[in-house]
């Protein structure tokens, strides 16, 4: 996979206890979240987010739901195969127009 990509969390120890509450900061160096905003911040950081994949094409984040549904259950040589397969389709396919609000 190549940097900036999402990796996949191969660790026990955030499996292990579902009830378990874990601080932001600790899911981010677990490798859970990609990147930790402070509350007041969220929610410009939410709508930047939901705008980058609106402006997407739709075959993108069909790519993106492949993997995430596909990736966890193949070992990571063959995860990150998969990765770089779908990020040639992503990266050549068109962006589009953001809806109007």
């Amino acid at each position: 996979m190549g940097a900036g990509q999402p990796r996949l969390l191969q660790d026990r120890r955030a499996s292990r206890a579902p009830r378990e509450r874990v601080s932001a900061r600790h899911a981010e160096a677990l490798g859970l979240v990609t990147k930790v905003v402070a509350p007041d911040k969220l929610a410009a950081e939410a709508e930047t987010l939901s705008q980058s994949l609106l402006s997407r094409s739709a075959a993108s984040l069909q790519g993106i739901k492949e993997y995430l549904k596909f990736a966890s259950r193949m070992d990571p040589a063959s995860a990150s195969a998969f990765s770089s397969i779908l990020n040639a389709g992503i990266s050549s396919s068109q962006r589009r127009d953001p809806p109007h609000k």
